[in-house]
């Protein structure tokens, strides 16, 4: 076979592979339910993208009479990345075990908000989990989402903005009254019932009751002052001396106060703009450093239980990371919507079993995959795959193999699959044994 023959039949496994996406994910998703059991109380969903080494955004399809009937995937968008490459767009369910549910591929124009919905409606509105309560952050909060969340008996719960509030909020974050402190005075948390108006997908206005939760922790505050810290010197720069005003920076345009002002003969052709200081913006841009506000349909769960959930989001970013990373998920070589929807599926796969082998491994070492304190991974994706890629199998005389010692993680993810690796000159018929049985056993 020739090597074009073979770069052939990896476009048509490709090929195939589109096709059966949605059912292989099914399949997936019944054999975890089964065998390990999923936790889908709290489902967590994000978006990431991926970049193309390519300067063009693909073509729309469309009809005789111009109306797109398939839109081009790979489009230049708001790259998680910074990159100027076009780039595709996926949303990932995942549990709260930290296990993959299903994915769905987007052009990379598409916003953030725009891809929870037809994710649901793909995938967990048909998978009888019962209610699942959505965890996303700010990107997704909009009312058709909100909306679409409810009308399926789901919950939800999300970050909102806290410098992007009303007024009304925002007066409610700083009141300082109502908090609760923690004994060592890091971290602070209150909450109020409330009623709102929201606008559901088919423009309809319709009332919800929700939490409002919000804290703040001496960690964010820290956290965001360093990530702000140059920002904050120029603006104190300029407090003391307006005139640098003239030098000023994109960022602090919202903080500025425009006034038109009469130059000379008090005709308003003849005026000039002077910029000056908004200093109550300035004062609550820093007063609300370190507070978060969360909003959920959840009322009757505790601040603290709200916000540990939230904060759950850390493994979906952490999946992302794997498969752009460890997975080499990115730049996407290939070019077609089936090709790059099928290359984005064997990734999901492969994160998937990376998954569900950590999720074994903190079972074996008696630890919970969903600690409510923080998570951990058993052992991380990088060793497994260092793990597994260094375990060889040298062929012998006879058709035997001489196997390399197993390292000490390989051991380990062997005791937590409950597999027997110790074979000392294997048959290629034991070799086989062997994978099928680490294969099955990821499912048991």
């Amino acid at each position: 076979m020739t090597k074009s023959e073979k770069v052939q039949d990896i476009y048509d496994t490709l090929t195939e592979l589109d096709k059966k996406s949605n059912s292989i994910q099914k399949r997936m998703n019944l054999k975890i339910s089964q065998s390990i059991g999923r936790n889908t109380e709290i489902c967590f969903y994000d978006v990431t993208n991926y970049y193309f080494e390519i300067g063009e955004n693909d073509d729309d399809i469309v009809d005789e009479q111009g109306e797109v009937i398939q839109k081009g995937l790979r489009k230049k968008g708001i790259s998680k990345e910074k990159r100027g490459e076009p780039i595709v767009q996926m949303g990932l369910f995942m549990d709260d075990n930290g296990i993959p549910i299903s994915y769905q591929v987007f052009p990379g124009n598409n916003t953030d908000t725009t891809t929870l919905r037809p994710a649901m409606k793909k995938t967990i509105d048909n998978m009888n989990f019962g209610k699942v309560v959505i965890v996303a952050d700010g990107g997704l909060n909009s009312g058709p989402n909100i909306a679409h969340i409810l009308d399926g008996g789901n919950g939800y719960i999300v970050s909102k903005s806290t410098k992007k509030s009303d007024k009304t909020v925002t007066a409610w974050i700083l009141e300082q009254d109502e908090y609760n402190w923690n004994d060592a005075k890091t971290f602070k948390v209150k909450s109020q019932i409330r009623k709102r108006k929201i606008k559901a997908e088919d423009g309809s206005l319709r009332e919800i009751t929700e939490k409002l939760v919000c804290f703040w922790s001496k960690k964010h505050y820290d956290r965001e002052r360093h990530e702000n810290e140059k920002f904050i010197e120029y603006l104190e720069s300029v407090i003391a001396f307006p005139d640098k005003l003239k030098d000023k920076q994109k960022k602090i345009e919202k903080f500025l106060k425009k006034t038109e002002v009469d130059k000379s003969t008090g005709e308003i052709v003849n005026t000039a703009t002077a910029l000056s200081l908004d200093m109550d913006k300035i004062r609550e841009y820093l007063d609300l450093m370190g507070y978060y506000t969360v909003m959920t349909s959840e009322i009757d769960k505790s601040d603290e239980e709200i916000i540990s959930k939230y904060h759950g989001l850390s493994r979906i970013e952490d999946s992302f990371r794997i498969t752009k990373s460890d997975l080499e998920g990115r730049p996407v070589f290939v070019r077609t919507p089936e090709h790059i929807n099928a290359h984005f599926l064997t990734c999901f796969i492969a994160l998937t079993m990376i998954r569900v082998i950590q999720h074994k491994i903190l079972k074996y070492q008696g630890k919970a995959a969903n600690s409510t304190e923080n998570w951990e991974s058993g052992l991380s994706a990088e060793r497994i795959q260092t793990a597994l890629n260094e375990w060889r199998a040298d062929p012998l005389p006879g058709g035997y193999y001489r196997m390399t010692r197993p390292s000490e993680d390989l051991n380990l993810i062997f005791n937590a699959l409950k597999v027997d690796a110790d074979i000392r000159i294997p048959t290629t018929s034991q070799l086989w044994q062997l994978k099928y049985s680490c294969d099955n056993s990821i499912l048991m």
